[in-house]
């Protein structure tokens, strides 16, 4: 996201600047705000983008550049709605919605009660790291995309890729190599996966 704010301009309290940054960026807060994982209602979604935006004025001071400016917001943005996530389970019940296979193995998603353990930054990141991986494997080859789900998602052996593939187990070893290290390459170029793995 391309930006004219100009950061000193910000810091030094400048009006004029601080308009022109929200008229840019709460389209940016609103979007975060009203993400469906949240679960929140319209008038939480608002309470917290007005906090939001009252916090930015400390956390622009703190801001040293070393990273994009939208994405500096949308992590003040996250943080805020898991405070707000996390304040929900301790002052209700919270229900946290699990996909799960039924007897007829279809896949229903249901709803279950969180227990005192229930982490929402956990369950949040892990969410984000698994819908960044998809969009990675999905910049792959096909032939690697397969070998990848084969060993790492249905759990199968070399031999029994080999047999589904057609070439030699030795061949196997080769191949999912390669498209490790593809993956890897691809993830480093990605704004989630780089900043919660050190690949």
């Amino acid at each position: 996201m391309k930006t004219s704010v100009d950061l000193e301009a910000l810091k030094m309290g400048d009006e004029g600047m601080w308009n022109q940054f929200f008229q840019e960026f709460d389209p940016l807060i609103r979007s975060v705000v009203s993400w469906k994982k949240w679960h929140f209602d319209s008038h939480t979604q608002e309470d917290i983008a007005q906090t939001i935006r009252t916090q930015l004025a400390k956390a622009i001071e703190q801001f040293k550049g070393d990273s994009r400016l939208d994405y500096y917001v949308k992590q003040i943005c996250i943080r805020r709605c898991v405070d707000q996530v996390r304040k929900q389970v301790r002052e209700h019940e919270h229900f946290v919605s699990t996909v799960v296979g039924d007897e007829t193995n279809e896949m229903r998603e249901f709803e279950f009660k969180a227990g005192e353990d229930y982490n929402p930054v956990a369950r949040i990141m892990r969410v984000e790291k698994m819908k960044a991986l998809r969009r990675s494997m999905l910049e792959m080859e096909e032939k690697c995309r397969v070998i990848l789900e084969q060993f790492y998602v249905k759990g199968l052996s070399y031999k029994e890729i080999a047999k589904c593939s057609g070439i030699t187990i030795n061949a196997v070893g080769l191949r999912l190599s390669k498209c490790v290290a593809k993956l890897a390459s691809i993830a480093k170029k990605d704004s989630i996966l780089s900043t919660y793995f050190s690949i």
